[in-house]
C-alpha cells in the first residue's frame, strides 16, 4: 500500500482541519490506483483503537456529484461518524466525467478498482471483509461499487444515502 503524494497530502491536511482530532489521527490516505490522470486515494478512517490485527466491518464511500463533480472530503462527515461507532470507513476519489477525456464508464471502472483493492488490502487495513456497506450520495455512485466482480466478501447492503429537503 503506497502513501499519497505530498501534494494530495497537502489538500487532504486542509480538510483534516475541520474533523475533531481524534478522528483526524486516525485518518489516512493511501493510493488505490494509478492512472493516466494521476493517482486515485483511499481516504481511510479507523475506528479508535483499531488494532490492524483484529476484523472490523468495513464501509465504502463513493461521493455524488453524477460522476462529473465532487470529491473524498464530502464523505468525512458520515465516515467520521461510523468510524467511531466501530467501522472502518473509505471514502474514494474517482475520476470524473468531462475531464481529460473521461466519461462515466471510467467512474465505474475506478469504483470496481477501489473495492477490488480493499479486498486485497483487508488483512493488511484489519478488515472483516466479510461485512460490509457500500453507500453514497447519488444511486448512480453506489451503482459504480456494485457488479459481481468487485464484490467484498458477501457484502449484503447497499444504502442510498439522500438527505430529504425539509418540507416543514
Amino acid at each position: 500500500v503506497r502513501n499519497a503524494s505530498p501534494a494530495a497530502t497537502d489538500t487532504v491536511n486542509a480538510a483534516r482541519e475541520r474533523l475533531d482530532p481524534a478522528t483526524a489521527a486516525g485518518l489516512q490516505i493511501k493510493i488505490y490506483k494509478e492512472t493516466d490522470d494521476g493517482e486515485l486515494h483511499a481516504h481511510i478512517f479507523f475506528p479508535p483503537d483499531h488494532q490492524k490485527t483484529g476484523a472490523s466491518p468495513v464501509l465504502l464511500f463513493f461521493h455524488g456529484g453524477g460522476w462529473s463533480e465532487g470529491q473524498p472530503e464530502n464523505g468525512y462527515p458520515l465516515c467520521q461518524q461510523w468510524a467511531s461507532r466501530g467501522m472502518v470507513c473509505i471514502s474514494f476519489a474517482y475520476r470524473l466525467a468531462g475531464t481529460g477525456g473521461t466519461t462515466p464508464i471510467e467512474c465505474i471502472t475506478d469504483a470496481k478498482s477501489a473495492v477490488r483493492w480493499v479486498r486485497a488490502q483487508a488483512d493488511e487495513l484489519g478488515l472483516f471483509d466479510e461485512m460490509g456497506v457500500i453507500t453514497g450520495f447519488n444511486s448512480n455512485d453506489i451503482t459504480l461499487a456494485w457488479s459481481g466482480e468487485a464484490q467484498i466478501g458477501s457484502i449484503g447492503l447497499i444504502v442510498y444515502h439522500y438527505t430529504a429537503p425539509d418540507n416543514e
